[in-house]
Protein backbone atom coordinates (compact mmCIF):
# COMPACT_ATOMS: atom_id res chain seq x y z
CA UNK A 1 0.00 0.00 0.00
CA UNK A 2 1.31 3.42 -0.85
CA UNK A 3 0.80 6.68 1.57
CA UNK A 4 1.69 10.10 0.57
CA UNK A 5 4.32 11.60 2.43
CA UNK A 6 3.45 15.06 4.92
CA UNK A 7 5.21 18.09 4.33
CA UNK A 8 7.26 17.13 1.04
CA UNK A 9 6.67 19.68 -1.42
CA UNK A 10 8.67 19.23 -4.33
CA UNK A 11 7.01 21.01 -6.73
CA UNK A 12 7.42 18.16 -9.43
CA UNK A 13 6.23 15.71 -6.99
CA UNK A 14 2.86 16.54 -5.64
CA UNK A 15 2.29 13.07 -4.00
CA UNK A 16 5.43 10.81 -2.65
CA UNK A 17 4.84 7.33 -1.63
CA UNK A 18 6.56 6.24 1.57
CA UNK A 19 7.86 2.46 2.03
CA UNK A 20 6.75 -0.08 2.32
CA UNK A 21 6.29 0.04 -1.72
CA UNK A 22 3.89 -2.49 -3.87
CA UNK A 23 5.82 -2.01 -7.22
CA UNK A 24 8.39 -4.79 -7.32
CA UNK A 25 7.39 -8.63 -7.84
CA UNK A 26 9.54 -10.23 -5.23
CA UNK A 27 9.25 -13.57 -7.10
CA UNK A 28 10.00 -12.49 -10.39
CA UNK A 29 13.03 -10.43 -9.24
CA UNK A 30 14.45 -13.20 -7.98
CA UNK A 31 14.31 -15.41 -10.47
CA UNK A 32 15.13 -13.12 -13.02
CA UNK A 33 18.50 -12.56 -10.56
CA UNK A 34 19.16 -15.92 -9.70
CA UNK A 35 21.48 -16.90 -12.74
CA UNK A 36 23.53 -13.27 -12.32
CA UNK A 37 23.55 -13.97 -8.55
CA UNK A 38 24.92 -17.37 -8.93
CA UNK A 39 27.76 -16.00 -11.40
CA UNK A 40 28.53 -13.34 -9.11
CA UNK A 41 29.32 -15.33 -6.38
CA UNK A 42 30.98 -17.58 -7.89
CA UNK A 43 33.24 -14.80 -9.98
CA UNK A 44 33.99 -13.17 -5.94
CA UNK A 45 35.22 -16.27 -4.41
CA UNK A 46 37.59 -17.39 -7.21
CA UNK A 47 38.84 -13.87 -7.40
CA UNK A 48 39.83 -13.60 -3.72
CA UNK A 49 40.84 -16.68 -3.57
CA UNK A 50 43.49 -15.72 -5.99
CA UNK A 51 44.31 -12.28 -4.42
CA UNK A 52 44.28 -13.75 -0.85
CA UNK A 53 46.93 -16.42 -1.93
CA UNK A 54 49.54 -14.66 -4.04
CA UNK A 55 50.75 -12.44 -1.12
CA UNK A 56 51.60 -9.77 -3.35
CA UNK A 57 53.74 -11.68 -5.45
CA UNK A 58 53.88 -11.18 -9.37
CA UNK A 59 53.01 -13.37 -11.51
CA UNK A 60 55.93 -14.33 -14.52
CA UNK A 61 53.12 -13.99 -17.59
CA UNK A 62 51.97 -10.04 -16.19
CA UNK A 63 53.14 -6.42 -16.83
CA UNK A 64 53.85 -5.70 -13.11
CA UNK A 65 56.88 -7.60 -13.01
CA UNK A 66 57.95 -6.12 -16.31
CA UNK A 67 57.41 -2.80 -14.15
CA UNK A 68 59.14 -3.56 -11.00
CA UNK A 69 62.32 -4.38 -13.50
CA UNK A 70 61.83 -0.88 -14.75
CA UNK A 71 61.05 1.17 -11.54
CA UNK A 72 64.85 2.04 -10.35
CA UNK A 73 64.23 5.34 -12.02
CA UNK A 74 61.15 5.77 -9.57
CA UNK A 75 62.74 4.49 -6.61
CA UNK A 76 63.20 6.67 -3.78
CA UNK A 77 64.16 4.98 0.30
CA UNK A 78 62.56 8.08 1.79
CA UNK A 79 59.35 8.68 -0.09
CA UNK A 80 58.33 6.21 -2.16
CA UNK A 81 60.34 2.70 -1.63
CA UNK A 82 58.31 0.36 -3.42
CA UNK A 83 56.37 2.02 -6.18
CA UNK A 84 54.80 -0.56 -8.45
CA UNK A 85 54.26 -3.14 -5.13
CA UNK A 86 52.53 -0.03 -4.00
CA UNK A 87 50.56 0.09 -7.22
CA UNK A 88 49.36 -3.31 -6.52
CA UNK A 89 48.52 -2.96 -3.17
CA UNK A 90 46.43 -0.19 -3.31
CA UNK A 91 44.51 -1.85 -6.45
CA UNK A 92 44.37 -5.11 -4.81
CA UNK A 93 42.81 -3.15 -1.74
CA UNK A 94 40.10 -1.24 -3.73
CA UNK A 95 39.41 -4.62 -5.42
CA UNK A 96 38.95 -6.23 -2.11
CA UNK A 97 36.56 -3.31 -1.31
CA UNK A 98 34.80 -3.34 -4.92
CA UNK A 99 34.09 -7.00 -4.35
CA UNK A 100 33.13 -6.85 -0.68
CA UNK A 101 30.38 -4.41 -2.08
CA UNK A 102 29.02 -6.53 -4.80
CA UNK A 103 28.91 -9.57 -2.43
CA UNK A 104 26.80 -7.82 -0.11
CA UNK A 105 24.73 -6.56 -2.90
CA UNK A 106 23.87 -10.05 -4.29
CA UNK A 107 23.08 -11.59 -0.69
CA UNK A 108 21.38 -8.57 -0.16
CA UNK A 109 18.84 -9.25 -3.22
CA UNK A 110 18.02 -12.42 -1.14
CA UNK A 111 17.03 -10.74 1.65
CA UNK A 112 13.39 -9.84 0.74
CA UNK A 113 10.41 -9.51 0.94
CA UNK A 114 10.01 -6.38 0.71
CA UNK A 115 13.15 -5.44 -1.76
CA UNK A 116 15.73 -2.63 -0.59
CA UNK A 117 14.83 0.42 -1.71
CA UNK A 118 17.96 2.57 -0.38
CA UNK A 119 20.50 -0.02 0.33
CA UNK A 120 20.62 -1.23 -2.93
CA UNK A 121 21.89 2.22 -4.23
CA UNK A 122 24.31 2.79 -1.31
CA UNK A 123 26.24 -0.39 -2.44
CA UNK A 124 25.89 0.09 -5.69
CA UNK A 125 27.48 2.80 -5.15
CA UNK A 126 30.56 2.23 -3.18
CA UNK A 127 31.40 -0.95 -5.48
CA UNK A 128 31.55 1.74 -8.31
CA UNK A 129 33.83 3.85 -6.34
CA UNK A 130 36.57 1.26 -5.44
CA UNK A 131 36.29 -0.17 -8.68
CA UNK A 132 37.63 3.56 -10.55
CA UNK A 133 40.51 3.15 -8.45
CA UNK A 134 41.76 -0.33 -9.07
CA UNK A 135 40.64 0.29 -12.91
CA UNK A 136 42.97 2.97 -13.34
CA UNK A 137 45.81 2.24 -11.50
CA UNK A 138 46.36 -1.19 -13.57
CA UNK A 139 45.18 -0.06 -16.71
CA UNK A 140 46.85 -2.31 -19.94
CA UNK A 141 49.36 -0.66 -22.10
CA UNK A 142 51.24 1.93 -19.35
CA UNK A 143 54.55 3.31 -19.23
CA UNK A 144 56.21 2.41 -15.48
CA UNK A 145 56.08 6.29 -14.93
CA UNK A 146 52.73 6.93 -16.04
CA UNK A 147 51.45 3.81 -13.88
CA UNK A 148 53.56 5.53 -10.88
CA UNK A 149 52.03 8.65 -11.61
CA UNK A 150 48.92 7.47 -11.48
CA UNK A 151 50.03 5.91 -7.74
CA UNK A 152 51.28 9.51 -6.69
CA UNK A 153 47.64 11.20 -8.08
CA UNK A 154 45.79 8.42 -5.96
CA UNK A 155 47.68 9.28 -2.76
CA UNK A 156 47.52 12.96 -3.16
CA UNK A 157 43.65 12.65 -3.05
CA UNK A 158 43.91 10.31 0.09
CA UNK A 159 45.73 12.02 1.86
CA UNK A 160 44.20 15.91 0.85
CA UNK A 161 41.12 13.97 2.20
CA UNK A 162 42.64 13.26 5.28
CA UNK A 163 43.89 16.81 5.74
CA UNK A 164 39.48 17.37 5.71
CA UNK A 165 40.03 15.93 9.22
CA UNK A 166 40.25 19.12 11.48
CA UNK A 167 38.96 17.18 14.60
CA UNK A 168 41.37 14.28 14.51
CA UNK A 169 44.61 16.40 14.58
CA UNK A 170 46.79 13.04 14.61
CA UNK A 171 45.37 11.75 10.84
CA UNK A 172 45.27 15.27 9.69
CA UNK A 173 49.05 15.47 10.72
CA UNK A 174 49.42 12.62 9.02
CA UNK A 175 47.89 13.56 5.86
CA UNK A 176 50.50 16.68 5.93
CA UNK A 177 53.19 14.74 6.21
CA UNK A 178 52.08 12.02 3.01
CA UNK A 179 51.07 15.47 1.24
CA UNK A 180 54.41 16.90 1.70
CA UNK A 181 56.52 13.76 1.25
CA UNK A 182 54.63 13.10 -2.51
CA UNK A 183 55.02 16.68 -3.42
CA UNK A 184 59.14 16.42 -2.85
CA UNK A 185 58.57 13.09 -5.21
CA UNK A 186 56.50 14.56 -7.92
CA UNK A 187 58.79 17.65 -8.15
CA UNK A 188 62.04 15.96 -8.34
CA UNK A 189 60.81 14.23 -11.76
CA UNK A 190 59.38 16.91 -12.84
CA UNK A 191 55.97 16.10 -12.14
CA UNK A 192 53.28 18.81 -11.36
CA UNK A 193 50.70 18.36 -9.24
CA UNK A 194 47.67 20.33 -10.23
CA UNK A 195 43.97 20.57 -10.91
CA UNK A 196 42.23 20.14 -14.36
CA UNK A 197 38.82 20.60 -14.41
CA UNK A 198 38.44 20.08 -10.72
CA UNK A 199 40.19 16.78 -11.19
CA UNK A 200 43.01 15.81 -9.59
CA UNK A 201 46.63 15.77 -11.83
CA UNK A 202 50.08 14.36 -11.66
CA UNK A 203 52.34 15.18 -14.77
CA UNK A 204 50.26 14.24 -17.60
CA UNK A 205 47.75 11.61 -15.35
CA UNK A 206 44.64 13.39 -14.70
CA UNK A 207 42.71 10.90 -11.80
CA UNK A 208 39.08 10.21 -13.50
CA UNK A 209 35.98 11.01 -12.38
CA UNK A 210 33.40 8.48 -11.54
CA UNK A 211 31.20 9.57 -14.14
CA UNK A 212 34.41 9.43 -16.85
CA UNK A 213 35.05 6.05 -15.53
CA UNK A 214 31.37 4.53 -16.14
CA UNK A 215 31.36 6.41 -19.28
CA UNK A 216 34.11 4.62 -20.49
CA UNK A 217 32.74 0.99 -18.97
CA UNK A 218 28.82 1.84 -20.83
CA UNK A 219 30.21 4.11 -23.53
CA UNK A 220 26.82 6.61 -22.21
CA UNK A 221 27.65 10.01 -20.94
CA UNK A 222 24.42 11.32 -19.99
CA UNK A 223 23.45 7.40 -18.06
CA UNK A 224 26.60 7.95 -16.79
CA UNK A 225 26.18 11.49 -14.95
CA UNK A 226 22.64 10.87 -13.84
CA UNK A 227 22.94 7.41 -12.30
CA UNK A 228 25.98 8.76 -10.63
CA UNK A 229 24.07 11.80 -9.28
CA UNK A 230 21.38 9.67 -8.06
CA UNK A 231 23.42 6.68 -6.19
CA UNK A 232 25.32 9.87 -4.68
CA UNK A 233 22.10 11.58 -3.77
CA UNK A 234 20.66 8.27 -1.88
CA UNK A 235 23.84 7.74 -0.16
CA UNK A 236 23.94 11.09 1.43
CA UNK A 237 20.58 11.47 2.30
CA UNK A 238 19.57 14.19 0.20
CA UNK A 239 15.88 14.56 -0.02
CA UNK A 240 15.42 14.49 -3.83
CA UNK A 241 17.63 11.31 -3.84
CA UNK A 242 15.36 9.53 -1.48
CA UNK A 243 12.25 10.74 -3.34
CA UNK A 244 13.42 9.28 -6.27
CA UNK A 245 14.36 6.04 -4.80
CA UNK A 246 11.15 5.12 -4.17
CA UNK A 247 9.14 7.17 -6.81
CA UNK A 248 10.13 8.83 -9.58
CA UNK A 249 10.78 6.82 -13.06
CA UNK A 250 13.31 7.91 -15.13
CA UNK A 251 14.59 6.84 -18.09
CA UNK A 252 17.75 6.94 -20.45
CA UNK A 253 17.54 5.18 -24.00
CA UNK A 254 14.27 3.57 -22.20
CA UNK A 255 16.51 1.77 -19.43
CA UNK A 256 14.87 2.93 -15.73
CA UNK A 257 17.27 4.21 -13.58
CA UNK A 258 15.49 5.34 -10.77
CA UNK A 259 12.72 4.40 -8.01
CA UNK A 260 12.46 0.93 -6.85
CA UNK A 261 11.18 -1.64 -9.50
CA UNK A 262 12.37 -4.89 -10.92
CA UNK A 263 13.99 -3.15 -13.65
CA UNK A 264 15.58 -0.79 -11.57
CA UNK A 265 16.89 -3.46 -8.70
CA UNK A 266 18.43 -5.35 -11.30
CA UNK A 267 20.25 -2.67 -13.08
CA UNK A 268 21.93 -1.95 -9.52
CA UNK A 269 23.34 -5.59 -9.36
CA UNK A 270 24.19 -5.33 -13.02
CA UNK A 271 26.49 -2.04 -13.16
CA UNK A 272 28.20 -3.13 -9.97
CA UNK A 273 28.94 -6.39 -11.46
CA UNK A 274 30.15 -4.82 -14.78
CA UNK A 275 32.90 -2.39 -12.64
CA UNK A 276 33.86 -5.04 -10.23
CA UNK A 277 33.97 -7.64 -13.45
CA UNK A 278 36.25 -5.42 -15.13
CA UNK A 279 38.47 -4.04 -12.53
CA UNK A 280 39.41 -7.39 -11.02
CA UNK A 281 40.32 -8.68 -14.25
CA UNK A 282 42.88 -5.84 -14.81
CA UNK A 283 44.25 -6.68 -11.55
CA UNK A 284 44.71 -10.13 -12.00
CA UNK A 285 46.17 -9.46 -15.55
CA UNK A 286 48.36 -6.80 -14.42
CA UNK A 287 49.86 -8.85 -11.91
CA UNK A 288 50.29 -12.00 -13.43
CA UNK A 289 47.17 -13.57 -11.39
CA UNK A 290 44.98 -14.97 -13.50
CA UNK A 291 43.95 -18.55 -13.78
CA UNK A 292 42.17 -20.19 -16.30
CA UNK A 293 39.44 -20.64 -13.50
CA UNK A 294 38.80 -17.35 -13.20
CA UNK A 295 39.02 -16.94 -16.92
CA UNK A 296 36.24 -19.28 -17.19
CA UNK A 297 34.52 -17.70 -14.30
CA UNK A 298 35.39 -14.31 -16.00
CA UNK A 299 33.72 -15.05 -19.27
CA UNK A 300 30.97 -17.40 -18.16
CA UNK A 301 29.65 -13.72 -16.14
CA UNK A 302 30.25 -11.44 -18.89
CA UNK A 303 28.11 -13.48 -21.06
CA UNK A 304 25.42 -13.09 -18.74
CA UNK A 305 25.87 -9.24 -18.42
CA UNK A 306 25.64 -8.83 -22.39
CA UNK A 307 22.63 -11.25 -22.34
CA UNK A 308 20.76 -9.18 -19.94
CA UNK A 309 22.09 -5.63 -22.20
CA UNK A 310 20.79 -7.41 -25.17
CA UNK A 311 17.53 -8.07 -23.67
CA UNK A 312 16.97 -4.58 -22.84
CA UNK A 313 17.55 -3.43 -26.18
CA UNK A 314 14.85 -5.59 -27.41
Amino acid sequence: MQSPAVGLNWGYVSDVPTPPIDNVDYALLLGTLQPLLDLVNEFVEEAQEIMSSRAGLPGADGRMIHDISNEVAFVDAERLAQPIESVQMAATLACFAAQESLASLARLMLTGPPPPIFSADVLCRSAIDASRSAWWLTEPGLSTEHRVQRFVAENVYSADEMLKLTSEPDVKARGREIRDRLAEYASARDWPIGKSDGALTVGPQTRPTVRVFLEAEFGDPVAAHVTWSHLSAVTHGALHGLVQAIDVQTAVDGVAIMGTTTEVLSARLEIAATVVLSATMRLLRYAGWATDEIDAAATRLSAELQSRARRRMV
